[in-house]
């Protein structure tokens, strides 16, 4: 089957997609397939549509607008993260939200609320805390979801659903006309594949182009990053 043209707002190398934001990922543990942060420019090119995203170690200081961060990984404060957001004026934040044994959902949503300057993508929209992270993209407009992983791992691209409510929350928000504009295609490549997450788009929706192409490209139209 081939592929329709797609961008990858999670990946750590393009892969197949055409746009993407190409994540560098530093730490433990190690991961192949990915890249540091000086191993990323490469993949630098916005007339591609493609994004390098550098990674900010904790007590690092990232120079640019745009920058991930990690709090799984790197057990940061919120509050060193928001003076790091004002500092350097980030205008895009990618942050993993996989990691609420050590923060709550609400930790996202109030750094997103303090920051209505700057675009956030909860990376992967909270796994089990899914809920949460769904009404903060209905209820906060700087804020913007990726499913990666999250929609791997409770069987929304296949297999079995379980939990169920996670699967089909990712239906409703899809469906959703006031988040569905928020959400972008993620796959979190080289670690899970893209070719089955978007297979499964193109099954589950009526109009996968919003979120495989249109979404992305209109955030980048938005920070005038393209």
């Amino acid at each position: 089957m081939s592929l329709p043209t797609f961008h990858d707002a999670h990946c750590h190398a393009p892969g197949a997609a055409s746009g993407a934001f190409v994540i560098a990922l530093e730490g433990t543990p190690e991961f192949e397939g990915t890249f540091s942060n000086g191993e990323i420019s490469p993949f630098h090119d916005p007339a591609r549509l493609r994004i390098a995203v550098p990674y900010v170690r904790a007590g690092a200081q990232i120079e640019g607008t745009i920058a991930k961060y990690h709090p799984r990984r790197e057990h940061y404060e919120a509050d060193w993260i928001d003076a790091d957001i004002r500092r350097f004026g980030r205008r895009l934040v990618l942050i993993d939200s996989l990691n609420a044994a050590r923060w709550p959902p609400r930790t996202f949503f109030e750094l997103a609320q303090r920051n209505a300057q700057t675009e956030f993508v909860m990376c992967h929209a909270g796994g089990y805390d899914i809920l949460e992270f769904v009404k903060a993209c209905r209820f906060l407009p700087n804020v913007w979801l990726d499913f990666s992983v999250t929609q791997h791992e409770f069987g929304w691209v296949s297999g079995e659903r379980s939990p169920g409510f996670i699967s089909e929350l990712i239906d409703h928000a899809l469906g959703e006309r006031r988040t569905a504009p928020r959400i972008m295609f993620g796959s979190d490549f080289p670690l899970l594949e893209q070719a089955d997450a978007v297979e499964r788009a193109l099954a589950a929706l009526d109009d996968p182009d919003p979120l495989l192409r249109g979404n992305f490209e209109r955030l980048l139209d938005e920070l005038a990053l393209s």
